[in-house]
């Protein structure tokens, strides 16, 4: 009798915080399909039941009859659920949702790679919970797996594949070779995310298993200038002298004008480069010197390439030293090197963007004349469509200033007509007031 007695009062005890704490008392596991009712305090306060997080392809949701909140899960999986108690966050339940079939094993396996021949992500996720949750000991689960991850990653589904991906790494032992492939997939997805911060936690990783994969990013602009792994190159360049790293290495000091430290790297590395490098630094000794060790045929492409070094090299530096100085208002100095790139130039690119710079700079000096002819040439040969249409309103400008108004008042209505809804409407529909009212002035 006692322990009836006793019973009973645990009953009441746990009915009575089941509802008066926060803690609300929903059952925990169920079979999908089957409803589950959630329960409320009985009180005074506005309740409510929202879901929080649910499988990806689930469309289930909470309804509410005769009083009661109903739940039926569609497909199998985590679900977590919120109470809020007049508006404020008052509860938190985790539900995991079981698969119930009465299909074998081999049955389910055969739908699972229907599913995933004709690339039917949907049902090839729900089989696989049905799958992992009915036969949680097949031996298929990693082959399933492996296999969600490919299918995802080919239709760009790039969050599912990292979550199978992860569920391989971290349930399953792999050879070296398997590991370094899916972390490989990880490194590109982060990628495609622009996380940089785990494209370089997945490299750390891929090293830590085999060191010479460090040669698969050495061309990665993520590691080219990272101290670290250029000293992960380093201690690989000691132990193999490869000539591949030791390019990178050349490049890497080239880059920071550290200028000996490229010349050895170089000369275990490429022959070109060294030429670039005695070419930069203007070692005409040490080109000929290399000149020497070359057959007659190497000697003409070599000549050819320090050449075309030299004129790019060339025009870079007229380039910056345009560019500087017209930021800094030297207008001369800067028109004299933009003419250099035009009249010294081979590179057409680069001489049409020159064109486009000598316009600005002449029309900031209210050179209407020179400004309008180095527009025209740029509009005959541009390559750059965002430039147009300031092409087109600084014409209209010049037009405009010198006081050739029907010239004016065409390049305006083209922008107005062809640029709706944008700034440059605006401004050009401002300039149609001005024509309008100067055109009466007159």
């Amino acid at each position: 009798m006692k322990n009836k007695l006793l019973c009973l009062i645990m009953f009441l005890l746990l009915w009575v915080y089941s509802f008066s704490s926060n803690n609300i008392f929903i059952e925990n596991r169920i079979m999908i399909g089957n409803e589950l009712i959630f329960n409320v305090p009985d009180d005074n306060n506005d309740y409510k039941w929202e879901i929080e997080n649910k499988p990806f392809f689930s469309q289930t949701f909470l309804k509410e009859y005769d009083g009661k909140i109903s739940f039926i899960p569609d497909i199998p999986g985590n679900y977590e659920f919120i109470l809020y108690k007049n508006g404020e966050k008052y509860s938190e339940k985790k539900l995991t949702v079981i698969g119930n079939t009465n299909d074998s094993e081999k049955t389910l396996i055969n739908n699972f790679n229907n599913y995933y021949n004709s690339k039917n992500l949907y049902m090839v996720l729900y089989t696989s919970q049905m799958i992992t949750q009915n036969y949680s000991n097949s031996y298929y689960i990693k082959e399933m797996y492996s296999k969600i991850v490919n299918l995802s990653f080919e239709i760009g589904n790039y969050e599912t594949a990292k979550d199978y991906i992860n569920k391989i790494l971290y349930r399953y032992k792999m050879s070296n070779e398997e590991s370094i492939g899916y972390l490989y997939k990880l490194y590109i997805i982060y990628d495609s995310l622009n996380n940089k911060k785990k494209q370089l936690e997945i490299i750390d990783e891929i090293i830590a298993i085999d060191e010479e994969f460090i040669l698969k990013f050495s061309n990665e602009n993520i590691i080219k200038n990272n101290i670290k792994y250029i000293g992960i190159l380093k201690r690989y360049y000691e132990k193999t002298h490869n000539r591949e790293v030791a390019s990178i290495l050349g490049d890497y000091h080239f880059e920071n004008k550290e200028y000996c430290q490229a010349e050895l790297y170089y000369r275990n590395a490429d022959k070109i480069k060294l030429f670039k490098l005695y070419a930069h630094t203007d070692n005409e000794d040490k080109i000929d010197e290399l000149m020497e060790t070359l057959q007659d045929d190497e000697k003409i492409e070599v000549q050819k390439f320090i050449s075309e070094y030299r004129t790019k090299e060339r025009d870079s530096n007229y380039y910056k030293t345009a560019e500087e100085n017209y930021k800094n208002y030297k207008f001369e100095i800067a028109e004299l090197y933009y003419n250099r790139i035009i009249k010294e130039s081979h590179n057409k690119e680069l001489q049409n963007e020159v064109m486009y710079k000598l316009a600005k700079l002449y029309f900031t000096e209210k050179k209407y004349n020179l400004s309008k002819e180095y527009f025209e040439k740029y509009l005959n040969n541009y390559e750059n469509e965002g430039l147009l249409i300031d092409c087109l309103y600084h014409l209209g400008v010049i037009y405009f200033e010198t006081n050739k108004l029907d010239e004016s008042e065409k390049y305006f209505d083209e922008i107005i007509k062809n640029y709706p809804l944008t700034l440059w409407e605006t401004k050009a529909s401002i300039y149609k007031i001005k024509i309008k009212n100067k055109k009466e002035q007159n």
